[in-house]
């Protein structure tokens, strides 16, 4: 586990997490009929910008959207699955953009 969640979690505190992802991009005009994990390739603006509203409103750790993101979900929304699995992630992006 990592030092950051360790400290999270020795602490004695609540922490405040994200939640309600897939309402958020419902409530966007992302229908039920997409594959809401794709639209990390498709959309990660999107994403990321939900994200960051999370972060703004006091979450302090957001989590990955990516719940069902397997390679066979991937493949039957017809995503490039190399490039589903590269190595970045909204989290990489955001702890870069706020510092």
């Amino acid at each position: 586990m990592s030092d950051l969640v360790t400290g999270f979690l020795d602490d004695g505190r609540v922490h405040v997490f994200d939640g309600a992802m897939g309402t958020l991009l419902y409530s966007r005009g992302v229908f039920v009929n997409v594959c809401y994990d794709e639209l990390n390739l498709s959309r990660p603006e999107l994403v990321e910008g939900i994200h960051q509203e999370y972060v703004g409103a006091g979450a302090e750790l957001p989590e990955t959207h990516t719940p069902r993101a397997t390679p066979v979900k991937l493949s039957s929304s017809g995503s490039n699955i190399t490039m589903a699995l590269a190595p970045k992630s909204v989290s990489h992006t955001l702890s870069r953009s706020s510092t």
